[in-house]
């Protein structure tokens, strides 16, 4: 269920803002943000509302046919973020990419794709080693947490590989981890 009302906004004292009350709950109209934020950083927020089903395709191509976008502005946001794999999983959809950016926004994308599916293997091949040594991981949040909430290990950028050790098993684990190359 999706309404869009004029609400009071607490946190701005007496004014009036619009909101959109989805069932997830309150957010703040697009237009609202557009004259707060760039229209870039508006383009960002509706991605990410797309990519989650609080706004739809059409929203988003009306958005794009009524402001005119910096993509360089808005690849820097995006970078920044760390949406790139949302907004390559959105921007193709929309109406009004410039074709240059679409190739930018993918060959970003394929670089972010390559990288998470190295570190996948990564900690397949680090919890072999270390299971053959007697010592238990479980790795957790980056390339993890994609696999887990998105379905697939490169909807999430990560920049690193994290693993939770039991206490009693941290020494050798650092010890088996130094001698394969890490840095403590």
């Amino acid at each position: 269920i999706v309404l869009t009302c004029r609400l009071p906004y607490l946190a701005q004292g007496n004014s009036v803002k619009m909101l959109r009350y989805t069932t997830s709950g309150l957010m703040i109209a697009i237009a609202e943000i557009t004259r707060t934020y760039t229209a870039e950083m508006a383009l960002t927020i509706l991605l990410g509302r797309i990519y989650v089903g609080t706004a739809t395709i059409d929203e988003g191509n009306d958005f794009l046919s009524t402001h005119t976008i910096n993509w360089e502005m808005f690849h820097r946001i995006i970078t920044t973020h760390k949406i790139i794999p949302v907004a390559q999983k959105i921007l193709p959809s929309l109406s009004g990419i410039p074709l240059e950016y679409k190739n930018q926004l993918r060959n970003s994308y394929l670089f972010i794709a390559h990288n998470n599916l190295q570190k996948v293997e990564e900690i397949a091949r680090l919890q072999n080693k270390l299971k053959a040594n007697g010592v238990k991981i479980l790795p957790y949040k980056g390339v993890m947490v994609s696999q887990y909430l998105c379905g697939d290990a490169i909807s999430r950028q990560s920049s690193d590989i994290d693993l939770l050790i039991n206490v009693e098993d941290f020494e050798k684990a650092k010890d088996l981890l130094v001698r394969d190359g890490y840095v403590p």
